[in-house]
């Protein structure tokens, strides 16, 4: 063999051995990342696992605190409905004097907040109410207690509202209608009454309107300004609601809530 031969053969031999070693260097690799994918599906599957028990976790912890805060709104409305049949006996005894009608002007407020806890508890959002409906079912509560043969017409809209506006409004909603009904019959001696609750713009407006004969004084000066009206002067500064009332003929009370960080307006539908 030639030296020229001999060349060529070692040459060979070298390129062969750095195959062979390439060659094992890439199934030690191959093998590596096998096994490193292996590990992180193992691991993956871990991790999913772990999620799903976490999740699982999470929804019974949200639905046991979902029923115990339906628990509490329910238990809320049965004390609050003892208290106002605790006030409705007090009434018996106290018929003939002028206490009565403080007694149960304290009576409608207590419902009105009971109503609102009531809503709550058979709501799926145990953190808001729908506002229109509260306020129907609030008002022929009222007219069927004060004025059954009052004329009653609303115009609301689905409008959700959260319970730290909730129960202010309805607070003045009661007194505004509770007013009206005892004060708003027209010279007919009937009694006339529209109720609004509506979403404009960035607003909630709600309005109560009869045509009774109106006020003698401007509204929540002088002798208007009765415990109702300065509870609703107070829940209003806490809503930092803007209030309107106008006469002739009857009287408007309108209420004006813009929307801000603590009170959101969601219209539904």
């Amino acid at each position: 063999m030639s030296d020229e031969d001999e060349k060529w053969q070692r040459r060979l031999e070298r390129e062969r051995s750095a195959r062979q070693t390439a060659e094992r260097l890439l199934e030690e690799k191959s093998l590596e990342l096998y096994l490193a994918n292996q590990e992180l599906r193992t691991f993956a599957a871990h991790l999913e696992s772990e999620v799903d028990d976490r999740t699982a976790q999470l929804r019974r912890a949200l639905s046991e605190r979902e029923l115990l805060l339906k628990e509490v709104h329910h238990r809320v409305k049965n004390n609050l409905q003892i208290i106002a049949s605790l006030l409705g006996m007090q009434t018996d005894v106290h018929s003939a004097t002028p206490l009565r009608e403080v007694l149960l002007d304290s009576i409608y407020r207590v419902r009105a907040m009971a109503l609102i806890h009531e809503q709550l508890y058979s709501r799926d959002d145990l953190s808001s109410i729908e506002l229109g409906a509260y306020t129907e079912s609030l008002a022929r509560t009222l007219v069927g207690a004060l004025e059954p043969r009052a004329d009653l017409k609303l115009d609301t809209e689905l409008i959700t509202v959260p319970i730290g506006t909730a129960l202010p409004c309805g607070l003045i909603l009661n007194e505004v209608i509770a007013n009206a009904l005892k004060h708003g019959r027209s010279a007919d001696g009937r009694c006339r009454l529209l109720i609004t609750v509506l979403a404009r713009d960035a607003d909630l407006v709600v309005s109560v309107v009869d045509d009774g004969p109106g006020l003698r004084e401007p509204w929540g000066k002088g002798a208007n300004r009765s415990l109702g009206t300065r509870i609703i002067q107070a829940l209003a500064r806490q809503l930092r609601a803007r209030i309107q009332t106008s006469e002739g003929p009857g009287f408007r009370f309108e209420m004006r809530l813009r929307v801000d960080t603590s009170t959101e307006i969601e219209t539904v539908g």
